[in-house]
Formats: C-alpha cells, structure tokens, sequence
C-alpha cells in the first residue's frame, strides 16, 4: 500500500464505560455499520456481543479474538468531513472519558 487508508481500528479496556460514553459524545462521528460513502462512521465491535451473532463464535475462537481485539474493538471509517472537525470532534469526545 503506498498511500494511508481511511479505515482505521483501535480496541480499548474498559468497553463498558468507553464505548458507551464514546456514542454519547460524537457529534462528527455516526455510529453504523456500513462504510458510510462520503460520511464519516465508527463502528463498535464488542467481543462478547458476538457470541450471539450468526458468526457463533465457539470458546475457542472467542478467547483467539479476545487476545486479537481486546474486549471491544472500533473501527473509523474516514468520510470527506474537514479533518479538523473529525479530530476536534475525537478529541472533545476522548477528553470527557
């Protein structure tokens, strides 16, 4: 790849308290599952949610993604917002966590 992407993915710790206070503070930011066309999205990927999807994750495969993705991982999809809305609105909303 010789250019960066627009996708980025992070995990954090404490999914409880930071996923939900993150949904709560983004203003830029919509939460969704797509890749959002020319709108910036975050997606929140909680690790124990997934035992309930169609993938069914077998303990095994669970406790392998666990150790990959933390408790709960995101995923920012980069829209055509000005940059520096997106990082002000990351910042403000990261801050009051």
């Amino acid at each position: 790849m010789s250019s960066p992407s627009g996708m980025i993915a992070f995990d954090v710790v404490d999914h409880e308290r930071f996923g939900r206070g993150l949904k709560d503070q983004l203003k830029v930011f919509y939460f969704a599952a797509s890749l959002g066309l020319s709108r910036s999205l975050i997606l929140d990927v909680n690790t124990a949610d997934l035992q309930g999807t169609t993938f069914q994750l077998d303990d095994e495969h669970l406790r392998r993604y666990r150790q990959w993705a933390g408790d709960a991982f995101f995923r920012l999809s980069i829209g055509l917002e000005d940059p520096d809305d997106l990082k002000a609105d990351l910042d403000r909303a990261l801050s009051v966590l």
